[in-house]
């Protein structure tokens, strides 16, 4: 299962949580991405990088929709944390 978790919207009010989510979940044959509309640029990336620190990837929106910028990434996202995505 690939699950989508929103760096504002849910990793960024609880890292250390997530970040163990995603080792314990990985660990189930889970798959992690995080998915953010800040743009691939600048300070707004550094913090997302320095925050997640390479224990899942990034997909950098910038301003597209996060489920088509996932998609076009190669994550055909099963499950959505945080965000817009998972109210629907």
């Amino acid at each position: 299962m690939i699950i989508a978790i929103g760096f504002d919207s849910a990793w960024r009010r609880s890292p250390a949580y997530f970040r163990a989510m995603v080792q314990n979940g990985a660990a189930f044959g889970h798959r992690y991405v995080i998915v953010t509309t800040r743009p691939d640029e600048g300070d707004w990336a550094r913090e997302v990088r320095d925050t997640v620190a390479r224990v899942a990837p990034i997909v950098f929106a910038g301003g597209v929709d996060r489920k088509a910028a996932a998609l076009a990434a190669g994550f055909d996202v099963d499950v959505w944390i945080g965000g817009e995505e998972a109210e629907r």
